[in-house]
Order: C-alpha cells, then sequence, then structure tokens
C-alpha cells in the first residue's frame, strides 16, 4: 500500500506519520520506540519536535490517480531498485495534515516527508509548473 510523500530538499532526515509507520509494519504505539535513538527538528510552525527514530528502507511508486477505492500508484519500473534503510523519524507532524489538507478538511492519511538521507542516494529532477502537484524524475538506481 503506498505512502503519500513530500519531498523536502531542506530536511536532513526523513519522517513519516503512525498511519504510515502501520503500512511498513513499524510500531504505531510511541512506547515501543522508548529504546530507539530519537531526533529533534523544527516544524512548519517553528516548535521543535522530538521523534523516535526507526531504521527502514524505502521504496517509489509512479504518479497517483483517483480510483474507485481511492488513490492508485503507478508500479515503479522493472529496474527500479529501493533506496538503502534510513533511520526515519515517526510523528504525527503538523505538515502532513496541513500541507496535504485541502485547505478545508486536514489530511489523516498516511504521509511520508523523504529528506535528503533518501534523495541523497540518487539522481533526481524536479519539474517546475503551477498548483501543488509536480513530476519528479529519478535515477532507478
Amino acid at each position: 500500500h503506498p505512502v503519500l510523500g513530500v519531498i523536502d530538499c531542506g530536511a536532513s532526515f526523513s519522517a513519516l506519520n503512525f498511519q504510515a509507520a502501520k503500512i511498513l509494519g513499524l510500531p504505531t504505539d510511541p512506547n515501543a520506540y522508548r529504546n530507539e535513538p530519537s531526533i529533534a527538528a523544527l516544524g512548519v510552525d517553528g516548535l521543535p519536535q522530538e521523534m523516535p527514530t526507526k531504521q527502514a528502507a524505502l521504496t517509489f511508486a509512479g504518479a497517483a490517480s483517483k480510483g474507485p477505492t481511492g488513490f492508485q500508484f503507478e508500479a515503479p519500473p522493472n529496474n527500479w531498485k529501493p533506496w538503502s534503510p534510513v533511520r526515519l523519524g515517526v510523528a504525527d507532524l503538523p505538515i502532513f495534515s496541513q500541507l496535504l489538507g485541502d485547505g478545508v478538511k486536514p489530511y489523516n492519511g498516511p504521509a511520508a516527508l523523504i529528506g535528503l538521507d533518501v534523495l541523497a542516494q540518487r539522481r533526481f529532477i524536479l519539474e517546475t509548473g503551477k498548483g501543488r502537484a509536480r513530476k519528479i524524475y529519478m535515477a532507478p538506481s
């Protein structure tokens, strides 16, 4: 099941919310991270937030489209290799509901913030344009 990702070239590390953690098979109980390292980040609201972390590997799915049962994603190309595992921050960050919401209703689905720890692993190009959606082109390995 794909997770909606936000590319953040200013973020040193990647993070995901607890709904995305569940999809990746990670614990959804914050107490399960008690013995894991934590990281601190400044949120879009300027306030610091401490997050537990967990090692995990991410992969890629193509363009999203609205289907009869929700979002559907194109499959990655056959020669696609997942990124190397990174230590992900796990928290329900305000950016997920604020940025991904429609302005009336906050977004409450699975979401990830993709930072430089993932992006630096291969070449990518972000397409410019109008609106919120952008195309991203990634080298397959």
